[in-house]
């Protein structure tokens, strides 16, 4: 099992490292892969953290590639690995807004509320 993790922790550090240097296309293959890696295998071992920062990340590349609807897509299976990945939820909810979707913008909002309870997430969803 740990080489599995370590593998999909690598894959998803050369991800972050490939998109900060402007490589989106290397970007969304990293994180690709972390995935194809957790659904390989005959029972998920990577992590679901692992498994909802790949689909994050995955959004966040495709919205720098201008495709903001998969981007709303990814961060959607973020939220679902991890009801409480809270930079899935805000950059969802900024998306939406951008989108011009406000009214969806404040529904999704409300769900998000009721999941993310705690003050620390609330705290880190309204300053992400």
């Amino acid at each position: 099992k740990e080489g599995y993790l370590l593998l999909g922790e690598l894959l998803e550090r050369q991800g972050a490292e490939l998109l900060a240097g402007g490589d989106l296309e290397g970007a969304y293959d990293s994180y690709r892969m972390v995935l194809l890696l957790d659904v390989a295998t005959d029972e998920r071992k990577l992590p679901r953290r692992v498994v909802s920062d790949a689909h994050f990340s995955m959004g966040v590349v495709v919205q720098a590639a201008g495709a903001p609807s998969e981007a709303l897509e990814c961060f959607g299976r973020a939220i679902a690995a991890d009801p409480y990945h809270t930079s899935a939820h805000a950059g969802s909810h900024a998306l939406t807004v951008q989108t011009n979707s406000v009214g969806e913008a404040v529904e999704a909002l409300k769900a998000s509320l009721q999941t993310l309870h705690s003050t620390a997430a609330w705290a880190s969803l309204v300053t992400a």
